[in-house]
């Protein structure tokens, strides 16, 4: 982590090692960093086109008359979506022949018959590109705000202002866990400060503050307003976290206020209801440890050019710009203890995925035909 100069890359490179091992039965590590760069910049391309600048076409249908709009985008989303399924199809064709058990194998096992191979494909797959760009840009969106690099407004800087916020989640962390080794999934229900401080930094900042759009399958009436059939609806999910009824001084970074009032509602960061996040679960543990691990073991400092660092938001989602930050062990002793860890990783994960498979009645799940 020390050697990457982009931490963006450095925690997709994470995040994307995590979702290969689970989603297709792959070591521990093994993905290599061009292989989650190419994903990354897929996925951010091609998310690019359901941001505004391309529902405009949607919205006012008549500026697709105008020559060589309609074909362009076209042109440019056909592009990067084959590269995209030819990915997919190599990366699903692999992991359901492997003798580990993984996700893949059992969503092919059990699938609609009425779904064919490409379909599938794409249905899968949607769940590595949406980890890949999403979970990547929590973590460092949380890394943003935990070092004073993003203003919220014109007068609030969150870390600047609130030191001590990081301070209460390693003092905590180094009360359960210590510097001998590093936090485990065990530790985190533990650890009530680091939920709130993430809870916090999800109300404040999302990847994706305004939500996928959707679309009215039918004429709807809610609270006088009239929704008409296809119209798209975004769920403003940031004014949701803003809502002086529900939060008091909402503008203000305070993760102290989910501890102390329990019952507020769960950032929306994951969507709502039957329409909301298939993988939020997964997503959540990611999350969570990956921000114990980093609050454990390092430091994060900017370097004297904060106020000119920000959140640059492409189409429907923020990417932080993480620059200026330089990174630390926090002491020779987690350094010690983050190499010793990794030396002695076992790096195949069949035992663990085989074991799960097992648990869920299902062992090797591959399926013939």
């Amino acid at each position: 982590m020390l050697s990457q100069k982009d931490l963006v890359r450095c925690f997709n490179l994470y995040t994307q090692n995590t979702l290969s091992t689970i989603l297709y039965g792959n070591e521990i590590g093994s993905l290599e960093e061009s292989d989650a760069k190419e994903l990354f910049d897929l996925g951010q391309m091609f998310l690019s086109f359901i941001g505004f600048e391309y529902s405009v076409l949607d919205i006012f249908p008549i500026l697709e008359r105008l020559p060589g709009v309609s074909s362009l985008l076209t042109k440019k989303t056909d592009g990067i979506f084959e590269k995209l399924l030819q990915r997919y199809e190599k990366s699903l064709k692999l992991s359901i022949q492997k003798p580990t058990w993984n996700i893949t194998q059992a969503l092919h096992r059990f699938r609609n018959e009425d779904l064919n191979w490409k379909e599938f494909c794409i249905e899968t797959g949607e769940s590595e590109l949406a980890g890949a760009v999403t979970l990547s840009l929590s973590i460092a969106t949380m890394t943003n705000l935990r070092d004073s690099i993003f203003e919220y407004s014109d007068h609030d800087k969150f870390a600047a202002q609130h030191p001590e916020e990081t301070q209460k989640i390693q003092r905590e962390i180094d009360r359960i866990v210590g510097p001998d080794r590093a936090p485990t999934t065990e530790d985190l229900e533990n650890l009530p400060f680091l939920q709130a401080f993430i809870n916090e930094c999800f109300r404040l900042e999302q990847p994706a503050p305004f939500g996928l759009p959707r679309a009215a399958i039918k004429d709807e009436e809610y609270m006088g307003y009239r929704i008409p059939a296809g119209a798209f609806i975004f769920s403003n999910q940031w004014a949701i976290g803003m809502e002086e009824s529900v939060f008091e001084e909402p503008a203000s970074f305070r993760p102290q206020r989910w501890l102390d009032k329990p019952e507020l509602p769960e950032p929306a960061v994951f969507g709502f209801g039957t329409r909301g996040c298939p993988g939020k679960w997964v997503a959540k543990s990611v999350i969570h440890i990956a921000m114990a691990g980093i609050f454990w073991g390092f430091e994060f400092k900017d370097n004297g050019n904060a106020e000119n660092s920000n959140v640059k938001a492409r189409s429907l989602f923020a990417s932080p710009d993480l620059s200026d930050i330089q990174c630390s062990h926090r002491s020779p002793a987690h350094k010690a203890t983050i190499e010793r860890q990794w030396r002695e990783t076992n790096t195949n994960p069949s035992s663990i995925l085989n074991e799960f498979g097992t648990s869920l009645g299902q062992g090797n799940a591959r399926k013939t035909g």
